[in-house]
């Protein structure tokens, strides 16, 4: 029975690292024939030898992603133990979950399980409520008894126009809050003490193409979070966390104060910007997990 799923996900390089996941989950180690018909079993279309793809396997193509720089060995998802003989390190069974291998299958067929991936909300369906909080924090409270009943008619006849717009004129009102620091908060800008990296945030390619509604590239998110397609797992996490704790300070800092940030001693980054960041950022964790995870899998 031949594995039907994700293979159009699944680079060759993937698919005989599933397969030597899958000997993992019968023996400790096992040897590079072992690699081959079991890898040639589950994705025959792979690794059939040409014009014999169901009779025979192509032992060359599968060879070739054991060893080498860039073969499983090199980026250290295998251990060779003796001549021919391998096993899988921890680093590529947490690999191999990471592309939805189910360790323990009894049947191919069984052995990936495609991931369930969440769609990715709209940037204004994102934004919408922080943004919303963020309003209500530095909006004047108003009693009943104050509103006059003319001036509350004619709020009443400007706010209903507005109710009816789009998601798509939603999206550029959120998105307008990001580059721009000037917006609703009063009082003079007060200096942050994390003011460079909030700068560069706010300033980020991806926050200019969010703003434009631009395309965000993978590149474009990982200069976002100061990080590379080649971080550790351990960096990613590092970095993730101390960015998320810089906005999660400066929108503290400008709801303590009332006042926006001042970025860089010129840059002014208001509450309306922060909450917008955060919400850009979570888009990006959403539209990025698989790649994500690939880089969290990396030791």
């Amino acid at each position: 029975m031949a594995l039907e799923v994700m293979n159009d996900e699944l680079t060759t390089l993937k698919k005989v690292l599933i397969a030597a996941a899958m000997l993992d989950g019968d023996q400790q180690t096992f040897s590079a024939e072992d690699v081959i018909v079991r890898a040639w079993r589950a994705f025959p279309e792979s690794f059939g030898l040409s014009g014999y793809r169901e009779e025979h396997p192509d032992s060359n193509r599968v060879l070739a992603k054991l060893m080498g720089s860039l073969g499983l060995c090199g980026r250290g998802w295998l251990e060779q133990t003796n001549t021919k003989t391998y096993r899988l390190t921890p680093a590529g069974r947490k690999m191999a979950r990471s592309l939805g291998y189910v360790p323990g299958a009894a049947t191919f067929g069984d052995a990936v399980k495609p991931k369930v991936v969440a769609p990715v909300a709209s940037p204004a369906a994102i934004l919408a409520p922080a943004l919303a909080a963020a309003k209500a924090s530095v909006a004047p409270v108003v009693s009943a008894k104050s509103v006059d009943p003319a001036a509350h008619a004619a709020n009443e006849t400007v706010a209903r126009p507005v109710e009816k717009k789009d998601a798509h004129a939603k999206e550029r009102v959120a998105a307008s809050a990001l580059p721009s620091g000037r917006a609703a908060s009063a009082g003079e800008p007060v200096p942050f003490d994390q003011s460079a990296m909030l700068a560069r945030i706010a300033t980020s390619i991806a926050s200019q193409k969010f703003a434009r509604g631009g395309m965000i590239t993978l590149d474009d998110a990982c200069a976002f979070w100061g990080i590379s397609r080649t971080t550790s797992g351990g960096v990613l996490e590092a970095r993730l966390e101390e960015f998320e704790d810089v906005l999660a300070r400066a929108e503290k800092h400008v709801r303590k104060t009332g006042a926006p940030v001042r970025a860089n001693g010129r840059f002014e980054v208001t509450l309306t910007t922060v909450v917008g960041l955060q919400g850009l950022h979570r888009m990006l964790l959403q539209r990025y997990q698989r790649e994500l995870d690939v880089i969290r899998a990396r030791e």
